[in-house]
C-alpha cells in the first residue's frame, strides 16, 4: 500500500523544489521497494510555513534491520538536491517499528529565504551539506 498525503496551499511553489521533492520521494520509495519489502510507504507534503515545505516518506520494511546507514549514490543525490536548495535532509531508521524514514525541509522557492537553513540546523561537513544520517529517527506527523 501507498499512502499519500498532501497540504500544501495553492502558491507557486517553483518547479525546481519541485523537482527535488520528485527526485526525494523517487529515490526514497525505490530505495524502500529495492531493500525493505514494506507493506506500506506513506508519503506526506505538507505546507509547514507561507514559504517552506516539509516532505516525509516512510515505510515499514526490513530493509535496515540491524544495519548502519551507508549512503550511497541514491541517499548523496537526494541530499545534494535538498542541499541545493538550502534544505535539511535526515534519513534514519524509525523509532516506532521497522522501516526508514527520510524527512526533508526546503524552502517553497528555490532560493532560500534569509536565513532558512539556520533557522532549522546548521550545515555539516565540506561539501556544505545539510543532510544527517541517523540509527533511530522518530516517526511523527510534519508540523512545523
Amino acid at each position: 500500500d501507498v499512502k499519500f498525503t498532501v497540504d500544501v496551499a495553492p502558491v507557486d511553489t517553483d518547479v525546481t523544489v519541485l523537482s527535488a521533492v520528485f527526485f526525494v520521494v523517487r529515490e526514497a520509495v525505490s530505495n524502500a521497494l529495492r531493500h525493505g519489502q514494506p507493506k506500506t510507504v506513506a508519503i506526506e507534503l505538507r505546507q509547514i510555513e507561507t514559504d517552506a515545505l516539509a516532505l516525509q516518506v516512510s515505510d515499514d520494511g526490513s530493509g535496515s534491520a540491524g544495519a548502519v546507514l551507508k549512503p550511497g549514490f541514491g541517499m548523496r543525490g537526494m541530499e545534494e538536491r535538498i542541499a541545493r536548495l538550502g534544505g535539511i535532509l535526515t534519513i534514519g531508521k524509525r523509532s516506532d517499528g521497522p522501516g526508514l524514514v527520510v524527512r526533508a525541509k526546503l524552502p517553497a522557492a528555490a532560493e532560500a529565504p534569509s536565513g532558512f537553513a539556520n533557522d532549522v540546523g546548521t550545515n555539516t561537513g565540506p561539501s556544505q551539506s545539510s543532510a544527517t544520517h541517523t540509527s533511530a529517527a522518530e516517526e511523527r506527523p510534519l508540523t512545523s
